[in-house]
């Protein structure tokens, strides 16, 4: 668990409009874990009864069933954004990330409220230990088979964190999904599969089958470019 305590010269409206505006792609980015990929929503107010003034952003657990359908479970909350309205114009932010693949991004987020706020204050809290693997939250007859190719537990992204949640993002993402089928069609047909390829690339299946549903429809049309 990463927990920062930040201090803004702002309102809790604007606050909460500039994170919404800012994450409202994220549900685009997929982020390996164990046997699947975790998936984020947007930021939102929280609808915890213990405050109106927290903002979270909830997690899912995806992963892909044998006959090729992917399957979803919510996780809960996994970014937390606590805020305390303070005088003349000020907010206090306790913002805290649970997962450590997630940390990139939580940390892109972090960057970013420090430029469009340069005279915010931020304070690191002691690392503390993260919460138990995803795994063990999913039900034994849940899991995908184990032969399939593990991905290591908690990997971190290496990408920029300027990479992150954006539209732009996305359409560079898709056009490497576009090459990495080019690349790999051998002796007339496709040799790599469509959630394999959109994992090299960490974009969710579902939200590239979404945005281009012809290259999902014709991934294993060799003819097809």
């Amino acid at each position: 668990m990463k927990k920062v305590a930040i201090f803004l010269k702002t309102t809790f409206n604007d606050f909460m409009a500039w994170l919404e505006q800012r994450t409202q792609y994220v549900y685009d980015e997929l982020f390996p874990i164990d046997n699947g990929w975790l998936l984020l929503e947007s930021a939102r107010l929280s609808s915890s009864l213990r405050s109106n003034r927290d903002i979270e952003m909830r997690g899912h657990y995806a992963w892909q069933r044998e006959d090729g359908s992917e399957t979803r479970q919510d996780q809960g909350t996994m970014i937390r954004f606590e805020v305390l309205q303070l005088n003349q114009g000020r907010v206090e932010v306790h913002a805290t990330c649970t997962q450590r693949v997630l940390l990139p991004y939580f940390n892109s987020l972090l960057g970013d409220i420090a430029k469009r706020w340069p005279e915010s204050y931020i304070e690191v809290a002691p690392m503390q230990s993260l919460s138990r693997p995803i795994e063990s939250r999913i039900p034994d007859n849940e899991l995908p088979p184990p032969e399939h190719e593990q991905v290591p537990l908690l990997r971190e992204s290496t990408r920029p964190a300027t990479a992150y949640g954006t539209q732009e993002a996305t359409k560079v993402k898709l056009e490497k999904l576009h090459e990495i089928r080019k690349k790999n069609i051998r002796q007339g047909k496709v040799k790599i599969g469509w959630t394999v390829a959109c994992q090299q690339v960490t974009i969710s299946p579902t939200t590239a089958r979404k945005v281009d549903p012809e290259l999902r429809a014709h991934w294993y049309d060799e003819s097809y470019s």
